[in-house]
C-alpha cells in the first residue's frame, strides 16, 4: 500500500464530519496544524483568504466562515496538494511553500485516532506517534 493511498484512507474518514472551527495561532489551526506552507480558502463570495494575507484579515475572515460538513478530502502526491471541500461551497487548498528551503521544515500535521499523526515536510510525508520528539515522517 502506498503512502498516498494510506493518507487518502485517513482523509476519507473526514467525509460528512462538520468543521467545528478555525483558529489562528503560531501556525494556523484547522483540523490540521498548518505551519510552513501556503494555503487558501476559496469559493467564498468576496471573502477569499490566503496564507499571504495579514493576520488581522485572516482572523476577521475566519470569524465569518461557516464551513459546514466535509464532502471531499484528498491529497495529491504529484502536486503535493491537500484539498478539503465543504458543503458550503468553500474549499481549503494547502500547497508546499516554494519559498521554504529547509527540506525538514514541517508544513502540516494531520492528527488521526490512535494517537497518530501524518506529518508533511518539503521532502516527505509519513505517519508517526503524536508523542514523537519531532514531526512525524
Amino acid at each position: 500500500m502506498t503512502v498516498n493511498s494510506t493518507i487518502s484512507k485517513s482523509l476519507r474518514q473526514l467525509i460528512s464530519k462538520p468543521a467545528w472551527g478555525l483558529l489562528r495561532s503560531h501556525g494556523s489551526m484547522f483540523l490540521f496544524d498548518i505551519e510552513s506552507c501556503t494555503w487558501r480558502f476559496e469559493g467564498i463570495e468576496g471573502l477569499e483568504i490566503t496564507s499571504q494575507d495579514d493576520p488581522e484579515k485572516i482572523e476577521s475572515r475566519f470569524g465569518q466562515l461557516e464551513l459546514g460538513c466535509i464532502i471531499e478530502a484528498s491529497y495529491s502526491e504529484a502536486s503535493e496538494q491537500l484539498r478539503i471541500a465543504f458543503d458550503s461551497g468553500i474549499a481549503l487548498e494547502v500547497h508546499t511553500d516554494p519559498m521554504e528551503d529547509d527540506p525538514e521544515q514541517t508544513e502540516w500535521i494531520f492528527f488521526i485516532p490512535g494517537e497518530l499523526a501524518w506529518g508533511k515536510t518539503k521532502t516527505s510525508l509519513g505517519i508517526g506517534s503524536i508523542y514523537a520528539s519531532s514531526a512525524p515522517n
